[in-house]
């Protein structure tokens, strides 16, 4: 199976294609990147080198592999963070060439809830309308989804924690303009809010569920159709450098929640999301973990490596 990746790049560290192409390479899959930029290293460093390339370079490169009959031979399209606003025109119209059965994934990086947005100030009203109505899964972090859909008008650093069922309001919205599945990255939620209308049955105070969960840990939601599933993991403590970020950690994320897609076909197993979720999970907590750990700057990824061939699911997802 074949996989188009449009990200950026960098020749040292782990972030957008080269967070992405090795872990889904190592899951078995063909990927042909599509490089936005050509850095050193990532944005997070007092510095940094080497070229962006513009909307009209990387639609060459895909013109390319169009004549090449890549687009048409591809299972599934994931684009990652935009640069500019001229490039969602390119993605847009690479995901209308894809064989009908692809799945198009899209992570709309806008920002997060500490630092606020890192993006041009238009670029959540693009993802909205150029770009989320050809995707098929979006993996969004919940500060995502508040600007995605203007529960947050604006930038807002430091943004005050938003609730489970605010959080699925907002995916619905964005289901309505497209894509049919969701995947949260990452959960602030009120204390409170984690035993007052959350997971079925729970009642753990300060975070997590039951049957697996992990109390006062990190929780990722899946939205499917009509199902939601939320799973919690355990809480990490911040990375050495960078405000305490595990850089590339939403790349590597995007990429390994598609491979767990792909690898089970739509219809064939009615916990496939459920699955998908708690394998995504156990594989981001394995490399955060072995990172901090390790008390590197990058992410650990060959390190951990087998992971993305064989992950486990020691964390259970409870449906919500």
């Amino acid at each position: 199976m074949g996989i188009v990746s449009i990200q950026s790049h960098v020749s040292y560290g782990h972030v957008g294609n080269s967070a992405a192409v090795f872990p889904l390479q190592r899951a078995g899959f063909e990927v042909w990147p599509v490089h936005t930029v050509n850095f050193s290293n990532h944005t997070e460093y007092p510095d940094w080198g080497g070229p962006r390339f513009d909307a009209a370079t990387v639609r060459e490169v895909l013109e390319g592999m169009e004549r090449r009959g890549v687009l048409g031979q591809a299972d599934a399209l994931l684009t990652g963070y935009l640069g500019t606003v001229e490039f969602a025109d390119v993605i847009a119209q690479t995901a209308a060439k894809l064989p009908g059965a692809a799945l198009y994934c899209c992570d709309p990086v806008i920002g997060n809830a500490i630092f606020g947005d890192f993006v041009d100030p238009r670029i959540p009203g693009v993802f909205r309308e150029v770009v989320l109505p050809h995707a098929d899964v979006i993996t969004p972090n919940q500060y995502e989804v508040a600007r995605l859909t203007g529960r947050l008008a604006e930038s807002t650093p430091k943004a005050a924690p938003i609730g489970l069922e605010e959080t699925l309001e907002g995916v619905r919205e964005l289901q309505a303009i497209g894509p049919r599945t969701v995947l949260v990255t990452s959960m602030n939620r009120p204390a409170a809010d984690h035993t007052v209308g959350g997971v079925e049955g729970s009642g753990v105070e300060g975070g997590g569920v039951e049957d697996g969960g992990v109390q006062g840990g990190i929780e990722m939601l899946a939205v499917d159709g009509d199902e939601a599933y939320l799973v919690s993991t355990p809480r990490v403590p911040p990375a050495k450098n960078f405000g305490g970020k595990f850089v590339g950690a939403g790349d590597v994320a995007a990429a390994v929640f598609t491979a767990q897609l792909l690898a089970v076909p739509a219809g064939e197993d009615l916990n496939r999301i459920s699955r998908a979720l708690e394998h995504t999970a156990f594989i981001l907590y394995s490399i955060i973990d072995a990172t901090q750990k390790a008390g590197a700057d990058e992410l650990e990824l060959v390190a951990c490596q087998d992971v993305f061939a064989n992950p486990l699911r020691p964390f259970t997802a409870r449906r919500v």
